[in-house]
């Protein structure tokens, strides 16, 4: 009987996991190679997403998505919700790769020129444990530039020796020391799996580099990353995922106000404090009233943390910190939302599509959307390269060039059919919205991008500068600006319904509330429903110069004293009325 009954045990057995092998088919293994995002870019639903996984991949929903579809899941793809969840189920913590999130910082150093002794006030340095960290210190380092090095012995908790000697003799020096985290957060990213960044501060003094997807999401301000260069940088490999953590430069600057230039030492890594408010950016070429007073040792410093991609499907989300730098190169189907920081220094932004010249490739299915920048050292977020992709309901303000920048390209590789709409720019050293297809300006390089709802105020020069064919240019703001409120050399646009007021505050007497036909003529633009208010000192309401013909005037009004001046006949005006009464129709 034994036998028997063992049989038929058994035999029940393999037909009740046969019955729950059909219902329940088994879930494919995780692979980050194929992650799969609803960001409304390549796939607009879960459903999709599900669809396009194929069962091989991962569902990713971020933070930004706004459906509220729960499609079911019946192949049992793995799906990562961000939108309530800072860790789905599945992600590795960096520290289990020997990260440590251990950096400390204080800002009461003392160093002394050819002294590997290094001093501080109130100091937690511990023997046994410390030896072997990474130290910046600002200030320490030849011509009070920053010191990065390692700690060699612990004498006490306030004295250290360096394993470099400072190159400066000076008092309450900001420092940074802990953990250097590079190969660890290289092992991590090795291991191609998802990563988690946990509580902590970690330092790194270098840059974690390779060509496959990276996926990392941290708890926001408590997962701190502290390097003063690029922290990753990723060639290749699309499908990276950078959500939720802050980073920030290990360098401390000291704001300078513009008068103060020369600084004392040659080395000093500064901000230009054009506010007077003791913040600022990293001064560049384009400071022109400081830049031949900043050392050369000051010119070549980029301090501040970075993303680099060259990778399509990269997104970023809710990254926030100090002297930050994202870069992404000829990227399709990526996106940037929801950060907070205070720009970089690198060679064009704080955000920025940019474009390799003569590669065949271009930034194309992309959005910069709700983000917020300032103190970048050039402009606040910029695209070159680019074919239909959105810039949406960013902040910019107080940057050392401008807010937003459509930029020309050196291999003939234009922006076209951008969104740039609902944006808010402010108090930045050059314009507002920088629409540039060619430098020098011209109106040859067709755009057919659309500008709308937004305002940009209290710029040091332009509203917007804005040249090329095709331009829809509509309910936009420009108050207070210093030059024009808007400066164009656009053809074949139409520029309607928007707000100028008070612009030219600096009565400069090129620069009025409208300039259209600034640097080449023109022509065949659509000029109607624009309220403008300003005072005859600034200039005209509406300047049309005489080469721009063709251009139809309708409806627009002007109050404040400002009048209009066509110096070109009108091709069609009605309704026109400025501070002197009605314009004649025509």
């Amino acid at each position: 009987m034994w036998p028997r009954t063992i049989a038929i045990l058994l035999f029940e057995c393999a037909v009740s996991l046969a019955q729950v092998a059909a219902r329940s088919p088994a879930k494919p293994s995780l692979s980050i190679n194929n992650l799969c995002f609803v960001d409304e870019l390549k796939y607009s639903t879960i459903e999709s997403a599900i669809s396009g996984c194929s069962g091989t991949g991962v569902v990713v929903i971020p933070p930004t998505y706004a459906g509220s579809d729960s499609p079911e899941n019946h192949n049992g793809v793995p799906l990562w919700d961000f939108r309530h969840s800072v860790r789905p189920e599945g992600f590795t913590p960096v520290t289990d790769f020997g990260a440590k999130g251990d950096a400390a910082s204080g800002a009461d150093g003392t160093s002394e020129e050819g002294s590997t002794a290094f001093t501080v006030t109130s100091g937690s340095f511990r023997a046994g444990t410390d030896e072997g960290k990474t130290i910046v210190i600002t200030g320490a380092g030849p011509d009070n530039a920053s010191l990065a090095t390692t700690i060699t012995s612990v004498k006490s908790s306030n004295r250290v020796i360096l394993a470099t000697a400072a190159g400066f003799t000076a008092t309450g020096l900001t420092y940074w020391y802990g953990t250097e985290n590079t190969g660890a957060f290289q092992s991590a990213y090795n291991s191609m799996k998802p990563l988690f960044l946990p509580a902590g501060k970690f330092l790194m003094i270098g840059t974690v580099k390779g060509s496959t997807p990276l996926v990392l999401t941290g708890l926001g301000e408590q997962s701190t990353i502290i390097d003063d260069g690029t922290v990753f940088y990723i060639r290749g490999g699309g499908g990276n995922f950078f959500n939720n953590f802050r980073m920030q430069a290990a360098t401390r600057l000291t704001p300078v106000a513009p008068n103060d230039f020369p600084t004392p030492y040659a080395g000093t890594p500064v901000a230009l404090d054009r506010i007077g408010q003791g913040i600022g950016y990293q001064p560049d070429l384009d400071d022109v009233d400081v830049w031949s007073k900043v050392s050369k040792q000051q010119q070549s410093q980029q301090v501040g943390p970075g993303i680099l991609a060259v990778s399509d499907a990269t997104h970023i989300y809710r990254i926030t910190g100090d002297l930050i730098s994202i870069l992404l190169y000829d990227v399709q189907f990526s996106e940037v939302a929801l950060c907070d920081f205070r720009g970089g220094k690198n060679f064009v932004a704080g955000i920025a599509l940019w474009h390799t010249p003569h590669n065949g490739r271009t930034n194309k299915q992309d959005t910069i959307h709700d983000n917020h920048v300032r103190y970048a050292s050039y402009s606040g977020i910029a695209w070159a390269g680019s074919e239909n992709v959105s810039i949406l309901h960013n902040q910019t303000e107080n940057n050392g060039e401008s807010g937003l920048k459509n930029c020309s390209s050196r291999d003939e590789t234009y922006n076209t059919q951008v969104q740039v709409i609902g944006n808010q720019t402010q108090h930045n050293h050059y314009d507002g919205l920088d629409l540039s297809e060619d430098y020098p300006h011209k109106d040859k390089q067709r755009a057919s991008s659309i500008v709308s709802g937004n305002t940009s105020n209290f710029n040091d020069r332009t509203g917007t500068y804005t040249d090329g064919l095709g331009w829809t240019l509509t309910n936009n703001t420009f108050e207070g600006n210093g030059l024009s409120g808007m400066a164009l050399d656009v053809s074949d646009s139409v520029i309607s319904g928007n707000i100028l007021e008070n612009n030219n505050t600096l009565h400069e007497r090129f620069s009025h509330q409208m300039l259209i036909g600034t640097s080449t003529a023109s022509q065949n633009n659509i000029v109607e429903r624009n309220r403008i208010m300003g005072p005859a000192a600034a200039g005209a309401a509406i300047l049309c110069t005489a080469r721009s013909t063709g251009n139809k005037f309708n409806d627009n009004a002007a109050t404040g004293g400002a009048i209009f001046d066509f110096r070109a006949a009108p091709a069609e005006s009605s309704g026109n009325s400025d501070s002197n009464g009605p314009y004649p129709d025509k």
